[in-house]
């Protein structure tokens, strides 16, 4: 009986760890409306690495920043276009170094709303380029 009952809690835990899912990955996109076409740039940095920068438009940069607050401190995903980026955990901290004030940070930096990839292959910042780009 006892043999019976170890098997039993045994197949129970087995399965349970069969059905346990890590969590889904917040993922935000970033779609050519929430960017002022005009600001979008792209230049070489080094041989292999492109820099490609650009100025939300206020409804992008909050909707970013409100994203970032939500997630702080987690992995996320942002998308592109066809571009995808994994951020490790605790990349985005609520307010920078130096600054006491985070309200007066808030909206310093809707005012300032710039946002970029550095280091990316050619091949990445076209994609980031076409994905940021009105068709």
């Amino acid at each position: 009986m006892r043999k019976i009952l170890i098997l039993i809690l045994a197949g129970f835990s087995i399965t349970h760890l069969g059905f346990a899912q890590e969590r889904a990955v917040p993922v935000l996109r970033i779609l050519p409306e929430d960017v002022e076409q005009e600001s979008i740039r792209q230049w070489r940095r080094t041989t292999n690495q492109f820099v490609v920068r650009w100025i939300y438009t206020e409804w992008g940069a909050r909707k970013m920043l409100a994203f970032r607050e939500a997630h702080e401190g987690e992995k996320t995903r942002i998308l592109i276009g066809g571009f995808e980026a994994l951020h490790a955990e605790g990349v985005f901290r609520p307010m920078p170094p130096y600054f006491t004030n985070y309200t007066q940070w808030k909206e310093g930096w809707i005012h300032f709303r710039t946002d970029k990839f550095i280091g990316v292959t050619e091949d990445q910042a076209k994609a980031i380029v076409a994905g940021l780009r009105k068709k």
